[in-house]
């Protein structure tokens, strides 16, 4: 049964591999997070700038309801992510 055995250089070798994939995965996984919280933060933003716009009396209340639900429906999915 020895022939089935993997090698030493072959064990570290996968095992080096594993390590490089797993370091790739969580770079990816970290870029991902940012990129949601950026754009959570910017529709938060946006939000608020709406809100300053209505209450200035700048913008309708039909054009903030349209505008409101769209932003608070993108907050919502950035929130699920």
């Amino acid at each position: 049964m020895t022939g089935l055995t993997p090698s030493g250089d072959l064990v570290a070798e996968f095992t080096n591999a594993v390590r490089r994939e797993w370091k790739r995965r969580q770079g990816d996984a970290e870029a991902a997070y940012s990129a949601i919280q950026q754009r959570l933060a910017k529709s938060r933003e946006r939000k608020d700038a709406l809100i300053n716009l209505r209450l200035d009396g700048d913008i309708d209340q039909i054009t903030y309801k349209e505008k409101d639900d769209r932003l608070t429906r993108e907050i919502e999915a950035a929130e699920r992510n």
